[in-house]
This record gives structure tokens, sequence and C-alpha cells, in this order.
């Protein structure tokens, strides 16, 4: 049974779909235009619970999964979505216990996945020049777990001028340049090693693609990631007028020895 405590992060979800997150908090109160909730009515409750505001309307409280939070953290540049994050975890192979080296963390939504994916065994270095991103992310970082666990690194350093660490399992990669790191790549990572880069431009893949083959390479591919949602009511079953398109490219090298 999971019961809802002082300090967990929530959403409220309401009788229409629409989200609402807060902190809980002792003598907190949720407000919007359907009512108001006081946070000790939520204190206590089992997640899942339905609860009513004072004006009667139903909310069910839940705790975020990793999507809603990465979806609905406050962010100061634009992230890696979801969609591009879970095929980036299974087409880069990263596992419990890898060492990665990310390079670019804006504000911090691959940072936390890949901290989700390597867990306390494993050890993430993340470098970025500048400090609001920083700043930002490790906000990100302390809403989402509480504190900044301890396999985590940010680095204000610039990925381009080199990679100090050795023997890294993997490098993921969301910089404008990332071709300037494949050399410092090379070094870096073990043998097999896997790189992983988001990239907006299919013009900025191109080139990442030929400097992975030029630097010895192997299993260079480039694709993109699209979601079409379907709506199904009754006997209504079609695809979405919407889907979620195209947000950036991705592209993978292996190393070879």
């Amino acid at each position: 049974m999971s019961m809802l405590k002082e300090g967990d992060y929530v959403f409220l979800l309401d009788p229409k779909g629409k989200k609402y997150f807060v902190t809980l908090r002792r003598g907190g109160v949720f407000h919007s235009h359907r009512g108001t909730l006081k946070h000790e009515d939520i204190i206590g409750k089992e997640e899942g619970a339905v609860i009513s505001l004072a004006q009667g309307a139903p909310f069910t409280v839940f705790k975020p999964t990793l999507w809603d939070y990465l979806l609905h953290m406050k962010r100061i540049s634009g992230i890696i979505y979801p969609k591009d994050i879970g095929f980036i975890w299974m087409w880069g192979d990263i596992f419990p216990g890898a060492r990665v080296i990310e390079g670019g963390v804006g504000s911090g939504s691959m940072l936390i996945a890949l901290s989700r994916m390597v867990g306390e065994k494993g050890e993430l270095i993340s470098y970025e020049l500048r400090e609001d991103m920083m700043k930002r992310a490790e906000e990100n970082l302390k809403n989402f777990y509480g504190e900044i666990p301890h396999w985590i690194k940010i680095k204000q350093e610039n990925i381009y001028e080199g990679i100090q660490e050795k023997n890294i399992d993997r490098i993921i990669l969301d910089v404008p340049e990332p071709w300037q790191v494949i050399p410092h790549a090379r070094t870096a990572l073990k043998g097999g090693g896997i790189i992983v880069a988001y990239i907006p431009s299919i013009t900025q893949a191109s080139r990442l693609h030929a400097e992975l083959v030029n630097n010895n390479f192997s299993s260079v591919e480039t694709l993109e990631v699209l979601i079409r949602s379907w709506h199904i009511k009754g006997e209504s079953v079609r695809p979405e007028h919407r889907m979620i398109g195209h947000t950036g490219f991705l592209v993978k090298g292996r190393k070879v020895l």
C-alpha cells in the first residue's frame, strides 16, 4: 500500500483528465476553478484515492510517473521528450550499473531518465557549460528525488574540449555540434561502447553520421521516432487526427577497437 505523506510530489486528476501538480505540505491548500482542497485531506490517503473538493468535484490523486514528471517539470530550454528517451534507453542499451557520460544537460529530462536507468550502482557524469542550465537541472533532480543522488555528477565544463573520464560504457549527447565530441568519445569509451546523439536537423545528423564512420565506429544508424495515438470509443475506432511527429533525429554508433 502506497500512502501519501508530506513532501510527496503528486498530481490531482480532474474529471476531464487535466493534471494539477502539487508538493504536499501541512497547511497547504490546492486551488482550482473547480474549488479548493486542503493538503491534509490528501496526506495519509492511499495513492489512487478519489477525493472531493470542498465544492464537490471529484479528483483522483497519483504520484507522477517519470513520463508525467518530465513533461510537466519546470524548464528553461527545450527537452528531449519521453518518446525519444525511451528509444535511446533501448537503442543505446543503458543498463543498471553502467558508467554514462551525458553531454548537454539542458533542463534535465535526459539526466533524470538516465539516472533512473543506471541506478545507484552506476555512475552518471554530465557536462554542461551554462550555469543557469545546471541550476535548473539540479532543481528538477531535487524535486524528483528529494535530493541529488550520489551517483550523479554535473560538471560545468565544455565537452567539446575533452572527456576526462575513461572506461565509459555509454555516451549520450544533446549538443549543437556533436561531431566535435567524437574523437574524445573514442578515447573515453570502452571497446564496444555506444554513443547516441539527439539532433534537431538532418544536416547535423548527416555530418555526425559521417564523423562516426570516419572515426571507425560501427553500426552507425540514423532515425526518428514518431507516435500516433488511436481514438477508441465504442464502435468508433480510428487514428487520432494529431500525432506526435518530428522532435529530433537520433544517431548511434558503436566503438570498434
